[in-house]
């Protein structure tokens, strides 16, 4: 009956808009609005769409589904009536090649063909970047996530045979305030949508000598959450971020 604030997040490629379920139940449960598209032509159902067609779409269809999200609460008969403040903005999040996507609608400029970041395909609404494993586009993404001006977290795994450490690369020219980087030592790049494990994948972030589940999850939800809650002016909400020597390394600037 009244504004909350939103994220909108975007699946990696090929897989599809429900991958992280763990996290955006997780948000629901604590007054967040969360919504999320399947990407068309880019799906686990659907991989149709170039990749060149899709460095352009993608961001877009971020945008388009929060323009829907606000047509629902400006509507008396929609049960999202009334929920949502389009001045107040949302939080962009992405997995893999939705980090790349998360960046592009939080700011960062795209390459051209000669690798110079000329292209803008932002929303400026977007408060907040958050990114899991994020994916450069085969060199789509570089230099440009210099221009973002709101704040981000991105979280890597420094076993992740998909991405390498590109989620480095990509975070390190950030100047927002406050950003925070966090490397989990024994992630992959399928430990962020552990449903990949569960479904029978092997490697690359499922197996035994990758992140258990049970300490990855926990991880994801308090982090995040107290990241953004920090963004909003919680007191304490910082202070949250989890710290774990054996689990993770932090790098951070709060001002």
């Amino acid at each position: 009956s009244s504004p909350r604030p939103v994220m909108v997040h975007s699946h990696g490629s090929g897989s599809i808009r429900w991958e992280m379920p763990f996290l955006m139940e997780f948000m629901a449960s604590h007054g967040w609005i969360v919504t999320a598209p399947d990407h068309w032509g880019n799906t686990l159902y659907d991989a149709t769409t170039t990749y060149y067609e899709l460095y352009a779409q993608r961001p877009l269809d971020i945008q388009e589904t929060f323009d829907w999200l606000v047509a629902q609460s400006a509507d008396p008969a929609s049960p999202m009536y009334g929920c949502v403040d389009e001045e107040a903005g949302y939080v962009v999040s992405g997995f893999s090649f939705g980090g790349y996507t998360a960046y592009a609608v939080g700011g960062a400029l795209v390459n051209d063909t000669s690798g110079t970041p000329v292209y803008d395909i932002s929303d400026p609404r977007a408060t907040a970047v958050v990114t899991f494993a994020p994916w450069n586009g085969m060199g789509a993404l570089g230099e440009g996530t210099s221009s973002i001006d709101v704040p981000v977290l991105t979280i890597g795994g420094e076993r992740d045979e998909t991405c390498g450490t590109q989620y480095r690369d990509l975070h390190d020219p950030i100047p927002a305030v406050p950003r925070a980087m966090a490397s989990l030592f024994d992630a992959g790049h399928l430990t962020f949508v552990p449903m990949y494990c569960d479904w029978g994948y092997v490697g690359d972030g499922c197996g035994g000598s990758f992140v258990d589940d049970e300490d990855y999850i926990p991880f994801v939800q308090t982090t995040v959450m107290a990241f953004l809650e920090h963004l909003r002016g919680t007191a304490g909400a910082w202070e949250q971020l989890v710290e774990d020597d054996a689990l993770l390394s932090w790098e951070w600037v709060t001002d």
